[in-house]
């Protein structure tokens, strides 16, 4: 009974997240970049975030199970702090069609205590 309860928390949060980057008022129209710090170029940009993960959208594939560490780039300072740093491992990578962009599912590894108030900031919205 208590892993329904977790699925079902986990699927509202993401829900509430999802809306809040497809329609959120403080961010409306604007993009959060992921930047790959190894390569210091875009992974793509953010779709969906929470705690335990991310999705992103962009144009080049991502190796399933490669780890990265990537700065997101926020549209406007959130607490004080404009970039999020995470470490994450990607655990899906698809496109629907050639014609389509990648879409990706990563687990974050790890997270700065600051950040994790901040991600929670803007769940919240």
């Amino acid at each position: 009974m208590e892993e329904v309860k977790t699925q079902n928390k986990r699927k509202l949060a993401r829900w509430q997240t999802e809306f809040f980057f497809q329609y959120g008022r403080k961010y409306k129209k604007q993009f959060f970049d992921v930047i790959d710090l190894k390569k210091m170029e875009s992974a793509g940009h953010l779709v969906d975030l929470t705690l335990e993960g991310m999705k992103i959208v962009g144009s080049k594939e991502i190796i399933k199970g490669d780890i990265y560490n990537f700065r997101i780039d926020l549209p406007k300072d959130v607490r004080g702090v404009h970039q999020i740093i995470v470490n994450a491992q990607c655990v899906w990578c698809k496109r629907e069609s050639e014609a389509e962009p990648y879409y990706a599912g990563f687990r974050i590894l790890s997270i700065t205590p600051p950040f994790t108030e901040i991600i929670e900031t803007l769940v919240q919205g």
